[in-house]
């Protein structure tokens, strides 16, 4: 057994040796230990970030300002699950009625990391380079601050756990925080549901501007957990064996179908609350990073793979002025979605190191060890380029 990992590691994946919940520490790192022996001993990883130029925030008013802007963040969900772009299953009824109507966009969107909090902190502070950390850092180019230099409100809602999140997505710019800390008992006992109680306490001020950020949890494992608590009709396809699933592989993709269908139903009732709130300006929904269903024997998301990689995004505006981000199907990275909402606040982001049509997928630690591949569409398609890494900068 021990001489053939070493031969697996020449002809499988990366991700094939990762180490995997239900096997045991001996054999995870029998594993890794031999992709790393095969694979990448003698490739280099840079130990000095690179010197990277800042960005220039300048101002820009935009033609027509919205009201409200709503970024509605969900965890975990990958493209090639949601109905409207294309998969075969019913998981969102809603949003392709929205598209087929015209009152919605959807796009195929880019995670600019593989895990929520390198993520986030890339997508609301607007950074595109791997190992930029004055940026970073700096939260000179920060969607809440410019938010709040524009005149706005801001908000930051959600039933994850905040910490040192927050921390990484300037907290000083946040007029109001709620987390799930902050409502833990109402999270616990309703999950996601618990948002709508976070947003009656923070109903707008008659004429407020605002920027609100929401994050949600919904497809996440374990998938089953997003509609757990909800009456039967969420529970589409069977969760187990037992139900009807041909195997426990089907029963998890088809609990990770229900949270997204669930997500659908969440998603409708949001933007019936942005409506009934009176917002006029832009709603718009994305995922933080995609999710591993199983391929090569992997579940989760902090890999860098397409399936990580490639998000959904959908945006629609109520009020005049409004234009869309861009068209039906196509590719929009985090990074480009940061720079549309930046736009619309009133500023133009100029970064010197910008090259059109580059992007970056980023692992989970932006701000130490962290790997990273470039992403390009080609087509209509995503290609991932070769696996490089930054090492954590010595004092």
């Amino acid at each position: 057994m021990l001489a053939s990992q070493p031969y697996k590691a020449m002809h499988q994946g990366m991700v094939r040796f990762m180490p995997q919940q239900g096997h045991s520490s001996l054999f995870n790192a029998m594993r890794a230990f031999s992709y790393y022996a095969v694979n990448l001993t003698g490739v280099r990883v840079g130990r000095q970030a690179p010197a990277h130029a800042p960005y220039r925030v300048v101002a820009s008013p935009a033609a027509a300002a919205p009201q409200a802007v709503w970024l509605v963040i969900f965890d975990s969900t990958r493209l090639d699950r949601w109905q409207v772009a294309g998969y075969p299953r019913p998981t969102t009824p809603t949003l392709s009625q929205w598209v087929r109507s015209g009152q919605a966009r959807w796009h195929r969107g880019i995670a600019g990391a593989a895990a929520t909090r390198a993520s986030l902190a890339l997508l609301l502070n607007g950074v595109r380079e791997p190992g930029h950390l004055a940026q970073l850092e700096s939260h000179q180019s920060n969607l809440f601050r410019l938010a709040k230099r524009a005149g706005y409100r801001t908000y930051w809602l959600s039933t994850q756990y905040g910490g040192d999140l927050l921390e990484r997505i300037d907290p000083a710019s946040i007029d109001v925080a709620r987390s799930r800390e902050d409502a833990s008992e109402a999270v616990n006992a309703r999950g996601d549901e618990a948002i709508f109680d976070q947003l009656d306490a923070a109903a707008p001020a008659p004429g407020e501007r605002r920027l609100v950020v929401l994050l949600l949890r919904t497809a996440h494992l374990p998938f089953e957990d997003a509609y757990r608590r909800l009456p039967p009709r969420y529970r589409r396809w069977p969760d187990s064996v037992a139900a009807g699933a041909a195997d426990a592989g089907q029963a998890r993709r088809n609990a990770y179908d229900n949270a997204i269908a669930y997500q659908d139903d969440l998603i409708a009732r949001l933007y019936r609350r942005f409506e009934a709130m009176n917002e006029q300006g832009l709603f718009v929904v994305t995922s933080d990073h995609g999710q591993m269903l199983g391929e090569e024997g992997v579940w989760g998301h902090n890999v860098l793979t397409p399936q990580v990689a490639q998000v959904p995004m959908l945006a629609r505006a109520r009020g005049d002025g409004q234009a869309p981000l861009a068209g039906n199907g196509d590719w929009l990275a985090h990074h480009q979605l940061y720079l549309a909402l930046a736009g619309r606040l009133g500023y133009r982001i100029d970064n010197p190191a910008a090259v059109p049509g580059r992007y970056y997928l980023q692992g989970s630690d932006v701000y130490g060890d962290n790997l990273y591949r470039e992403a390009r569409v080609s087509g209509a398609g995503l290609e991932l380029g070769a696996l490089n890494g930054l090492g954590r900068p010595r004092p």
